[in-house]
């Protein structure tokens, strides 16, 4: 497979990851947010979202999940 998205990757930015480099994806999500939290994270039709504010809804996310709707670690959501 053609991966044409890696030639708009800054020159900086590996196409590849380690896996061995975290213990689990919110580990490494944890680790992104704090280093590059005042950078653009996303930007959808003109709105920017920085790191910081990635991970301030993601928190708000999870506390809707747990306290409004009452998941708890396991269940399953689709």
């Amino acid at each position: 497979m053609d991966k044409v998205w890696l030639n708009r990757y800054p020159s900086d930015v590996p196409a590849e990851i380690s896996t061995d480099m975290y213990p689990s994806l919110v580990e490494m999500f944890e680790k992104s947010v704090q280093k590059y939290a005042d950078q653009t994270a996303f930007i959808n039709m003109g709105q920017v979202m920085t790191f910081r504010k990635l991970e301030e809804r993601s928190r708000a996310f999870a506390a809707y999940l747990q306290n409004d709707l009452g998941l708890k670690k396991g269940d399953r959501v689709a």
